[in-house]
């Protein structure tokens, strides 16, 4: 452990501890501020995948029967690799439809619907196979894959303590130096940043290029080794406190 002291009007001191800690202390007017910052990854419980349903044709009604066609498809498919009990979850949203234009943007001619299917997904080792298995049944692309926790503010709380303790540390160290003495918390602040991992969907749109070529069906993908690798990636959590102590 490296402490350094600074004096330039100001009071400061930094230390590195098991993850990230940046305590700055300064004494002014009968305060102590302090401030400090943790910082630890966590492995997520969870992957999110955004699935996109594209469909065009000159007629807006059979662009939009085509889609719900091939939507209906993809549903019933990963349904039978969803364990809802799990805490698997399916939804759909932001279904619309829209025109394209000639070059000259004069005259209309066609129509895209596009859909869109959100899977939230416990068993992280089955998220390369469910892209797979939605783009081999009609998917137009994978618009994104996030990995999150289900409880943010319980890793939050986890930090939050070594930080408030880092500020306690360095005020009682700086105090003491000042033959002063600790007397109660003036003021707290504090506050929580979660970085979560994402964002597979060029990976995962020359998959589709991939499967296209090769024809491969949708049974094809059954076997985890033979699934587009996809790997969870830590999700970083920081907690850092702000904390005013009262000196005598």
């Amino acid at each position: 452990m490296k402490k350094s002291l600074v004096v330039l009007g100001t009071l400061s001191i930094l230390l590195t501890s098991c993850a990230i800690s940046n305590p700055v202390v300064n004494v002014a007017n009968g305060i102590i501020s302090t401030f400090s910052e943790v910082e630890k990854e966590f492995m997520p419980d969870y992957a999110n995948i955004s699935i996109s349903v594209e469909t065009t044709d000159k007629n807006s009604l059979k662009a939009s029967e085509e889609n719900k066609t091939t939507t209906k498809k993809i549903i019933s498919a990963l349904n039978t690799k969803l364990n809802t009990s799990n805490g698997d979850k399916l939804s759909t949203i932001n279904f619309v439809v829209y025109p394209n234009y000639s070059n000259n943007g004069r005259n209309i001619v066609s129509y895209t619907c596009r859909n869109t299917i959100l899977v939230k997904l416990k068993d992280l080792e089955k998220t390369g196979a469910i892209i797979d298995l939605a783009i081999n049944n009609g998917a137009a692309k994978i618009n994104n894959v996030t990995f999150d926790v289900e409880n943010e503010q319980n890793m939050c709380n986890e930090l939050l303590p070594e930080a408030i303790n880092n500020t306690k540390i360095r005020a009682g160290i700086i105090a003491k130096g000042l033959n002063l003495q600790i007397n109660g918390v003036s003021k707290v602040n504090s506050n929580c940043y979660v970085q979560n991992s994402s964002n597979y969907a060029t990976y995962a749109n020359a998959k589709l290029a991939r499967t296209m070529s090769m024809g491969a069906s949708a049974d094809s993908e059954e076997s985890s080794s033979n699934s587009t690798p996809i790997e969870p990636k830590s999700i970083k959590v920081r907690a850092s406190v702000n904390v005013d102590y009262k000196i005598k």
